[in-house]
């Protein structure tokens, strides 16, 4: 890899590596991606497997992270990260609940961080930044997914879904030298001038679940979370099934097919650019 440049590779779901090559940071792992069927499935306790994680981690070329870092914790997020980090030496730095899920699966004190909001952390020449942020509603139909409360005692798998609650959900901000600035977001969520004060060159944004929303909703998250940080470039993650194990062709979630149109269409109006991540593909920035 070139010095100084800096990748972005996509592994579905929300999962996102990014790189200068000397400094390797993950966003949200998530490769033991459990389904509905055989043995570790949604209707029943789940846990990380350490061998789809290897896979996962092989597919990204990854032997060694710096830091773990987690938007939120409901599980298609914080599932595997423990594990991830014991596995490459990482620090995980997220929420108190996140904090709850290292102690829970036995992650040294050490390796493991609380974020503090809009204080900055260094990892090698990236500065990162947690911002406060807001998940988006999820129907009650889907009762795996643990809302709003938080993760109040250590967390040790095998749990339901349902127990990895979302402990309040971030955005991250990584600023690299000189010009570099992405916004990492962590769902469809927002509130009023919620990014104050930040600008992004990128911006990523989950889609799962936003045809559940309206196009008045679809509108105000684009102008909250695009227009607000005078972005130029809109990539697209969460929009694939991620019942799905990591080795087979990704299909498209159908609760956001016309979210990504409309976001599209917004996005082409304003003059910046779009692409929906896809997996495994290394972009430079």
């Amino acid at each position: 890899m070139v010095q100084n440049t800096v990748s972005l590779t996509f592994a579905s779901t929300n999962t996102l590596l990014i790189s200068d090559g000397k400094t390797h940071l993950i966003i949200d792992p998530h490769f033991t991606r459990p389904g509905f069927v055989g043995q570790n499935n949604l209707l029943g306790r789940i846990s990380p497997s350490p061998e789809r994680i290897a896979y996962g981690l092989a597919c990204l070329g990854v032997k060694s992270l710096d830091a773990v870092l987690l938007t939120h914790t409901h599980y298609d997020h914080a599932l595997d990260a423990a594990e991830v980090a014991r596995m490459t030496g990482a620090c995980l730095v997220g929420s108190p609940s996140a904090e709850k899920i290292a102690i829970g699966a036995g992650l040294p004190k050490t390796n493991c961080q609380i974020a503090v909001e809009r204080v900055p952390m260094k990892f090698g020449a990236f500065e990162v930044i947690f911002l406060r942020g807001a998940h988006i509603s999820i129907p009650p139909l889907l009762p795996v997914i643990g809302m709003a409360r938080e993760i109040k005692r250590p967390l040790t798998p095998p749990q339901f879904a349902s127990a990895y609650r979302e402990g309040g959900t971030y955005a991250i901000l990584l600023q690299y030298p000189p010009s570099i600035t992405i916004l990492c977001m962590g769902s469809a969520g927002y509130f009023p001038n919620w990014l104050s004060g930040i600008q992004a060159q990128t911006v990523i944004l989950p889609v799962g679940g936003l045809d559940f929303r309206g196009k008045a909703y679809r509108q105000m998250l684009f102008e909250q979370s695009v227009l607000a940080v005078d972005a130029r470039r809109l990539f697209f993650s969460h929009w694939d099934d991620f019942t799905r194990p990591l080795d087979a062709p990704p299909r498209m979630m159908p609760a956001c097919r016309k979210a990504l149109i409309q976001l599209e269409t917004l996005a082409a109006k304003a003059q910046i650019s779009t692409a929906r991540l896809k997996p495994w593909l290394s972009i430079s920035l």
